[in-house]
């Protein structure tokens, strides 16, 4: 394990930082395998978007490689990380993200109305009130985003967010007012794109009736 706390001094950096991946090892005397990438995403507490993102391991490859746990890893680029990263545990990158809970405590205490909250972060208007029913996962994207979104709220510039991200998006995606619509497609895109329950219905009763041709003589 890593001996920066003795190289660095401990008042450097936090204990929480210094104690991530404790335990996380890869014995000198074999290969890294599939089980030391479970061991290390369990080891610092991420999540499989997070542990790919930062070994570099594709979706499509993940299955494969921690289905496998006592197989040698193909990537060996992969295994220097990993081995760098149970030396260097202060190395690996801290992927910023928050809960939908605490983004609904913090927007609830800045008195921001739920309907408004999914576009704050790229979502749609309904997203706001599926947080509070269901307490969904935000996702990686919109996980970071929140985060960032909590810090900015946090520090009283929720006005600038809006009108430096929120606003800027929206309008070079064609839509006005995306607080009013509650998406960022435009209307006549989203219309486009999701004809509406009639129309649907009007379609497969107008295939039902189709005749068949006849067949000439």
């Amino acid at each position: 394990m890593s001996d920066y706390r003795q190289r660095h001094g401990a008042s450097n950096m936090t204990d929480e930082l210094l104690d991530r991946g404790a335990g996380f090892d890869i014995p000198q005397d074999r290969p890294a395998i599939g089980a030391d990438v479970s061991a290390f995403k369990a080891a610092f507490g991420l999540t499989v978007h997070e542990a790919q993102s930062i070994l570099g391991i594709l979706p499509s490859q993940w299955y494969e490689v921690t289905k496998h746990g006592n197989k040698p890893l193909d990537n060996v680029a992969v295994e220097f990380l990993l081995r760098y990263y149970a030396d260097h545990p202060e190395a690996v990158p801290v992927m910023p993200s928050v809960s939908a809970e605490e983004v609904i405590e913090v927007l609830t205490k800045a008195d921001y109305p739920p309907r408004r909250w999914g576009p704050l972060i790229g979502r749609q208007a309904a997203s706001g009130h599926r947080w509070k029913r269901k307490k969904q996962d935000l996702g990686p994207a919109a996980g970071r985003v929140a985060f960032y979104l909590v810090h900015e709220v946090k520090a009283g510039r929720l006005k600038q967010w809006e009108r430096k991200y929120v606003d800027v998006i929206a309008k070079n995606r064609g839509v006005d007012d995306v607080m009013k619509s509650g998406s960022f497609r435009p209307k006549e895109e989203a219309t486009k794109q999701r004809p509406s329950r009639a129309k649907r219905g009007a379609k497969k009763a107008s295939a039902k009736k189709k005749p068949v041709a006849k067949r000439r003589g």
